[in-house]
Parts: structure tokens; C-alpha cells; sequence
């Protein structure tokens, strides 16, 4: 039993690793990518925002024409933040690429990956 694990345990460490060099990022799909996780991230800040607004809001004592005001501006941050997520996402995600694929390429050769 134990001569058996021990000989599994050592094809486990010493199988053969192939690595492959990452040449090309595809520049929109790193763009898009980058573009939904920026959103997820505006959406979740718009609205954290707007609760700290709201509670503010709540815990001070004001006429209603503030109440109002303040609920306004609270409900376009979180209209407003994940439409200027998704813009910031996309020109980060396409800069990045593009950098990558033309700069980092020819500095480095690449970046070296393991694929399972």
C-alpha cells in the first residue's frame, strides 16, 4: 500500500509541464471583459453611495426640499456610475491589450503559461 501511494506521489510531481507562451491578447474581448466587470463594480458603488447618501439623509433633520434634492442625486449616481464604469472599462481594457500585444511582447516574449 504504501509503495503504491509512494509511486503515485511521484508521477504526480514529475509529469511532464508543458508551457505556452501568451503572445496575443484579443484586444475587444479583453475590452469587453474589462467593460462588464467595470460595470458590476459601478453598480456596487452607485449603490453603496446612494445607501450612504440616504442614510445621511436620515440622519439629519431637514426641510423636504433637501429630502428631495438629496434623493435625486442619489438615484443618478447609481444610473450614472455603471454607464461611466462600463466607458472606463472599455478604454482600460483596450489600452491594455494593446500595450500588452505590441509593448510587453517585444520586451519580454511574452508571458508563460500552464495549460491543464
Amino acid at each position: 500500500m504504501g509503495s503504491k501511494l509512494y509511486i503515485e506521489l511521484l508521477f504526480f510531481f514529475c509529469k511532464e509541464v508543458v508551457m505556452k507562451t501568451l503572445k496575443k491578447i484579443g484586444v475587444l474581448s479583453a475590452g469587453f471583459a474589462l467593460a462588464i466587470a467595470y460595470f458590476v463594480a459601478g453598480l456596487l458603488w452607485g449603490l453603496m453611495t446612494y445607501l450612504q447618501i440616504k442614510g445621511m439623509d436620515a440622519a439629519t433633520i431637514a426641510s423636504d426640499a433637501t429630502l428631495s434634492a438629496v434623493a435625486n442625486v442619489g438615484a443618478w449616481i447609481i444610473v450614472i456610475s455603471p454607464i461611466v464604469g462600463v466607458i472606463m472599462g472599455l478604454i482600460v481594457g483596450l489600452i491594455v491589450a494593446l500595450v500588452y500585444n505590441y509593448i510587453i511582447v517585444k520586451i519580454m516574449g511574452g508571458i508563460k503559461l500552464e495549460l491543464v
